[in-house]
């Protein structure tokens, strides 16, 4: 028995012998991976302003290069180990050059959006040219000098000549980023996050886990909306008939009720809407939060139907779209965010209810990982809003569903710098004197951008107070700003009062207002009520004179028979925070 283990044990030692000596003996796989990731590295530096440091991110890329180079070692037939080798060099060659295009023309990687765009029939034209058949001839000529330069020096290198000139690359490409990985910054990324992060820098790992995603994710999204539309409301009717008008729901990002002027914030960051306040155009709600601290989880229950199960399934009824597309109404969504990625997947699911849609770029939620990338600000939408008369619905009556990037983090990425950066951290220090110098920095950045959500907001109103029109603004979620006791350093996503208290206001043009007094009244005299968003949907629907099988009067804010002692408990992050009425004597 001896003897069978040690001679098993020679064996494979023999064999592990053996293909270590042939995973020696391919130098020029590992120096071509080696130099085409370093390049990718550099360009993504160029055109994403990544500030993740490249030294860290290349150590990530070993353990992935490892294994492929491993596999055609194993083979033990010459040919076999010459042929996988060269569909190695052949398949980083093509994803390179599609990702230089995708780089230099789109400023984003091969993503999931990407991938969706091959079988996805409702793909708007900023997506498919995405797809690589949209490549520019110059784009692809550049990307195919690029890999020659690359074959170039790995053979030069093989050769003993170009082996100085490599470990100069590496040094010019890595050095600038390696001061990076001071105690500070290094202190500050988690061994999670920096894996999370050169797991998706890894080319050949990122090339994997999208195409995986893509594959594992869309049956689960597909079975979600098909669920969606199978709950589609019946025994729908307009009570009353109302004259063709347009219902128009802005969505802001991460916008805290605290910090705007029009709220009580020291800082005049909201001159517009304090204007249409002034003038009693537009009504605000002041007990309003939502029901969940980020994007995805909040807006996948403020556009869906809340029924009496309060533990359903989100998508155990259907969407704001479906609603008022089953009353009559045509439904068209716009947005300047992303269209898929995990934190926005299910939203962007939501949205394809409409009958149609306009999306200002076609990136993906990972791009937030790249800090800016190619900064898209909220005015793009502008030139793309309709209004009913340019539909053709039965009623005559159209549904708009306007998503902004708002205040999302980067604060100063979300305005154009040389029109709205007005407010300064010596501003934000003479109210807030116990932040830091780069707290209040920072800070300044957030009402900057709270400045500019003013005049885009601002806008959209007045495009609609030509015509029949609601328009009903909220953010989808607040944030917590240097105040959360158990962040006290973080501008961020949060469960505490302050991260979940959110805007929501309300104008009706003229001619709304006089063709619907019953709204009017409606939505001056809830003014006070306590609110959480996830109601929002069933609310509006009842505000409109909407009535469906999904009717149920004390679920909707704007109903007489509202329940305002509705709990509004939010749990999340290891918290929970439980809001009372700010107007009991309302109740």
């Amino acid at each position: 028995m001896f003897l069978k283990i040690k001679r098993l044990l020679s064996i494979c030692g023999g064999y592990l012998k053996q293909l270590l000596g042939r995973m020696c003996s391919m130098p020029t796989l590992f120096t071509f991976l080696t130099l085409l990731q370093v390049l990718m590295g550099s360009l993504m530096i160029l055109h994403l302003r990544m500030e993740m440091p490249l030294l860290l991110w290349l150590g990530g890329y070993i353990a992935g290069t490892a294994i492929l180079m491993t596999l055609p070692a194993i083979l033990p037939k010459r040919w076999w180990r010459i042929t996988w080798t060269s569909l190695i060099v052949l398949l980083s060659a093509v994803l390179f050059i599609y990702e230089y295009y995708l780089l230099t023309e789109h400023g984003t990687l091969l993503t999931q959006t990407v991938l969706l765009q091959y079988y996805t029939p409702w793909a708007d034209e900023v997506c498919r040219s995405l797809l690589p058949w949209s490549m520019p001839m110059h784009t692809l000529l550049e990307a195919i000098g690029l890999l020659c330069g690359i074959s170039l020096v790995t053979w030069l290198t093989n050769k003993g000549w170009g082996l100085l000139f490599m470990i100069l690359l590496l040094l010019i490409s890595g050095i600038p980023h390696a001061t990076q990985l001071s105690p500070i910054v290094a202190g500050g990324i988690s061994n999670e996050e920096a894996y999370t992060l050169a797991h998706e820098y890894n080319m050949m790992s990122r090339y994997v886990a999208t195409t995986l995603g893509v594959f594992t994710n869309q049956k689960r999204y597909d079975e979600m909306g098909q669920n969606l539309w199978k709950n589609t409301p019946t025994n729908v009717r307009l009570m009353p008939q109302r004259q063709p008008h347009n219902v128009v729901v802005i969505i802001g990002e991460s916008l805290r009720r605290l910090d705007m002027h029009c709220y009580g914030y020291p800082l005049e960051n909201t001159p517009r809407l304090d204007s249409l306040v002034q003038a009693g155009s537009l009504v605000l709600y002041d007990d309003v939060v939502c029901p969940q601290p980020n994007t995805l989880t909040s807006l996948r229950r403020v556009l869906t139907i809340r029924g009496e199960d309060e533990q359903a399934p989100w998508d155990a009824t259907t969407t704001l779209p479906i609603t008022f597309s089953s009353a009559g109404y045509k439904t068209y969504w716009c947005s300047n965010q992303e269209m898929a990625g995990d934190w926005i997947e299910e939203v962007s699911l939501i949205a394809s209810t409409a009958d149609s849609s306009y999306y200002t770029d076609g990136s993906t939620s990972s791009a937030l990982h790249w800090k800016a990338g190619r900064v898209k600000h909220d005015e793009l939408i502008l030139p793309h809003l309709i209004v009913y008369r340019q539909t053709s619905s039965p009623n005559g009556s159209l549904l708009v569903v306007a998503h902004l990037m708002g205040s999302h983090a980067s604060f100063a990425d979300r305005y154009p710098n040389d029109r709205f950066s007005r407010f300064t951290a010596k501003d934000v220090k003479q109210i807030e004197p116990r932040l830091s110098s780069g707290e209040a920095q920072n800070s300044a950045e957030y009402m900057n951008s709270i400045l500019y959500n003013d005049s885009i907001v601002s806008e959209i109103i007045k495009y609609y107070s030509q015509s029949s029109s609601i328009v009903i603004y909220f953010s989808d979620h607040a944030i917590s700003r240097y105040d959360n006791p158990k962040a006290p350093t973080q501008a961020a996503h949060g469960v505490c009062e302050s991260a979940l208290q959110i805007p929501f206001m309300v104008y009706m043009s003229d001619q709304f207002a006089a063709e619907n007094p019953d709204v009017l009244l409606a939505v001056q005299r809830a003014r006070y009520k306590p609110f959480m968003t996830d109601l929002f949907t069933s609310s509006l629907m009842g505000l409109m004179g909407i009535e469906s099988n999904y009717t149920i009067p004390r679920l909707q804010l704007w109903s007489l028979s509202y329940d305002a002692t509705r709990p509004r408990c939010i749990k999340g992050f290891g918290s929970e925070v439980t809001f009372s009425p700010k107007h009991p004597d309302q109740l």
